[in-house]
């Protein structure tokens, strides 16, 4: 009965196991690392911040006051100012390094 299960026993090596059964392995490290960046964005900025940031998108000609988004984005701005990580495409706010963290040299 095993041996009926197991039509497709596993390689002994990477070498021998087909390119489909291993090929994703390799992306995942870079995925991992890429949504371990895009979730260090979403830490909360001090009241004071959102306010300003909010108050400079009320003063922009892409906002939208009916549905508080952005035309060139099309974020809800009440919630994207709350995140230190995220900045203006417009360049009316920029992010912001998360507390205890430093940025790279050269960003």
């Amino acid at each position: 009965m095993n041996e009926t299960l197991n039509n497709d026993p596993l390689p002994e090596s990477e070498e021998d196991a087909p390119v489909d059964s291993w090929a994703y392995t390799s992306r995942a490290p870079y995925g991992g690392n890429r949504a371990f960046a895009f979730a260090e964005k979403f830490w909360r900025v001090p009241l004071a911040i959102r306010r300003e940031r909010i108050a400079s998108c009320k003063a922009c000609e892409a906002y939208n006051a009916a549905t508080a988004q952005c035309r060139h984005c099309h974020c809800i701005m009440p919630v994207k100012a709350w995140f230190g990580g995220f900045s203006c495409p417009l360049g009316r706010w920029s992010a912001l390094s998360a507390p205890g963290q430093r940025k790279n040299e050269g960003e």
